[in-house]
């Protein structure tokens, strides 16, 4: 289907679908879908969808998906995703997703992340996660992490988390949360790098940087400051401000001082 073409039910093509077309209920392609086209409940193609679609329910692609795409329920891409994805539910690819996707439930990408993602629940990303990504509870990556993460609940990173990360909960990774990192509950990472605060607890293995925290517990070298009720440290290679600091490299007798401690 080539041009113009208005359905009170449905447009299907057995091939591709370009132009614009407008139906009650659904369009379908085999093929690839360019164009503008807008349904009453669904919007399917079996190839890649370029250009811009909306419909009430779901609009769905076996290929790639770039333009501007919007729907009630959800947006899904068996490929990539480029441009502006916007979805009541959810927003899926099973490829990388780069551009400004949204919506109500969650963001989520097989792939690379990179854009701005938004979701009222959960924005999720198997690849690389960068530039700005926001969640009503959790933030969660399995590669990489940069940017400015924020999330109600958590900010998760399975390699590096890098920039600047906010959670009302914890913000935690298994590789090294580097930058500006505030939580309500705990920061936790094997290396903590940069100005971090938490209400909690912030624990680490090596700590380079500031730290604020209910209680610091780091348990392997720490190069810098640490402030809080309790602070603790194997080796310390700065200073540490609390009502209670433990430095395990200092002299017996000065290893647990109240108010301060240090050692250069």
């Amino acid at each position: 289907i080539r041009g113009i073409a208005v359905a009170g039910l449905g447009n299907v093509a057995q091939g591709s679908l370009a132009g614009a077309s407008l139906a009650g209920l659904g369009t379908v392609a085999e093929g690839n879908m360019t164009g503008v086209h807008a349904a009453g409940l669904g919007i399917v193609t079996q190839g890649g969808l370029r250009g811009a679609a909306a419909a009430l329910l779901g609009v769905v692609a076996e290929g790639s998906v770039s333009g501007i795409t919007a729907a009630g329920l959800g947006v899904v891409s068996q490929g990539r995703m480029d441009g502006l994805q916007a979805a009541g539910l959810a927003v899926v690819a099973e490829g990388s997703m780069t551009g400004i996707q949204s919506a109500g439930l969650a963001v989520i990408s097989q792939g690379d992340m990179s854009g701005l993602n938004v979701a009222g629940v959960a924005t999720i990303a198997e690849g690389d996660m960068q530039i700005v990504n926001v969640a009503g509870l959790a933030v969660i990556s399995q590669g990489r992490m940069r940017g400015l993460n924020v999330a109600g609940l958590g900010v998760i990173g399975i390699e590096e988390v890098t920039g600047v990360s906010a959670a009302l909960g914890a913000v935690e990774s298994t590789g090294t949360i580097r930058g500006i990192t505030a939580a309500g509950y705990r920061v936790r990472a094997p290396n903590v790098d940069g100005l971090t605060a938490a209400v909690g607890l912030m624990r680490t293995d090596n700590l380079r940087g500031v730290s604020i925290a209910g209680w610091n517990d780091v348990r392997g070298a720490q190069v810098g400051l640490t402030i809080g009720i309790y602070n603790s440290a194997e080796v310390l290679n700065g200073v540490q401000i609390g009502l209670l600091n433990r430095a395990g490299n200092n002299p017996p007798g000065l290893r647990l001082l109240p108010i301060l401690n240090a050692h250069f």
